[in-house]
């Protein structure tokens, strides 16, 4: 019980997002941000601080045919309702768990 009791502890004021807010602040997180295409990508990152981002991700799919991406992730989180989120995830053409 004393471990639960030592260490950081975290309070969301003005509410609980402030923690992620706070927790991400020195990630590139965008938020909110319109995402309907998702592609990982075989090419080599051009930002040399991230060699390892694969995933591609597009505002629309006319974006997407130009390759005008928002830019390169190396992880993708998606938080979105079944029928949105499996809507953007089979852009990703990627093999479907269940």
């Amino acid at each position: 019980l004393d471990e639960c009791i030592t260490g950081v502890k975290y309070i969301g004021t003005p509410y609980m997002g402030a923690i992620a807010h706070y927790l991400g602040s020195p990630l590139n997180i965008r938020r909110p941000e319109w995402v309907s295409v998702l592609k990982q990508s075989d090419e080599e990152n051009p930002n040399p601080l991230f060699p390892n981002a694969r995933w591609k991700l597009y505002a629309n799919r006319n974006k997407a045919a130009q390759d005008d991406t928002l830019g390169w992730y190396d992880v993708v989180v998606l938080s979105h309702n079944g029928k949105c989120a499996d809507r953007l995830i089979t852009t990703a053409q990627i093999p479907r768990v269940e």
